[in-house]
């Protein structure tokens, strides 16, 4: 998870990933069958938490709607302050597992993650809940890739949500 953080798919090596470890080079061949495999249980781990960090906003929220967008907000403060953040990683995996048809893992988070805002949306009552959740995570990570290019202030990006979308923020926020 170290190496991943710091650099990227591009950093893991089995030699950058022994050195984070205490495993040589030779062990991590012999655990595992190849650099990949420990990326995904990196990248696994890193997302359940990132996730679960998310879901801790919402479950906090007074309310549906505010649950929907304080776990938003989280996601966009937790992805979009720095590169080095998941939500980024989550882009990359995505783009690695389209180029090498190693789609497994990133494919399941994707719809788990889905399934969350899914969740979220449907509980505010508005209609088609599972087009727009999964829409919603879509958005997400094109609004962190974006803000890692351009950034905004996480207060426009929630109106320029809220826009596309049709769905109100909270009143008080």
């Amino acid at each position: 998870m170290t190496v991943l953080r710091r650099g990227g798919l591009g950093a893991c090596t089995a030699r950058a990933i022994a050195d984070a470890s205490p495993l040589t080079k030779s062990a991590l061949h012999y655990y595992f069958a190849d650099t990949d495999e420990i990326v995904d249980v990196a990248f696994r781990r890193l997302m359940e938490q990132f996730l679960e960090r998310v879901q801790d906003a919402a479950a906090a929220a007074p309310d549906p709607l505010s649950a929907l967008w304080a776990a938003t907000e989280t996601y966009l403060r937790l992805g979009s302050d720095r590169p080095d953040r998941v939500p980024m990683f989550w882009f990359e995996m995505q783009t690695m597992a389209v180029r090498e048809h190693r789609a497994e893992t990133v494919t399941e988070l994707t719809v788990r993650a889905e399934r969350f805002f899914t969740n979220l949306v449907a509980a505010t009552g508005m209609p088609n809940a599972e087009a727009l959740g999964s829409t919603w995570i879509s958005a997400l990570v094109g609004f962190v890739v974006r803000q890692a290019m351009l950034p905004r202030p996480p207060g426009e990006l929630l109106e320029e949500l809220s826009a596309a979308m049709a769905v109100p923020l909270p009143v008080a926020r």
